[in-house]
């Protein structure tokens, strides 16, 4: 059984860090190279601020089933299904 809202919750905590990595990039590199890091880096950035400041909470997501490899899992393919159309229509209009 999934639980939503904990996957819900772990994909904006990390996204969070991997926000704020991406935009500070988008200042130096432009937007589309934003989006490109949203997906490779900057899931691994976020994963890491979110291991550095919220590692505790993996215990919450391993008491509901949820392994950590199925966390990361989930985080990817939703960044990946969120940031494709945008990086496709960046190419295609600019």
């Amino acid at each position: 059984m999934y639980y939503y809202r904990a996957i819900f919750k772990f994909f904006c905590d990390v996204n969070l860090f991997n926000l704020v990595f991406c935009l500070f990039m988008s200042q130096i590199s432009g937007f589309g190279w934003s989006l490109f890091l949203f997906n490779t880096i900057g899931i691994w950035i976020g994963l890491r601020g979110y291991h550095i400041f919220k590692r505790n909470e993996y215990y919450m997501y391993a008491n509901l089933g949820l392994s950590k490899p199925d966390l990361i899992l989930t985080v990817f393919l939703m960044n990946v299904a969120i940031s494709l159309p945008l990086l496709f229509l960046v190419l295609v209009f600019l």
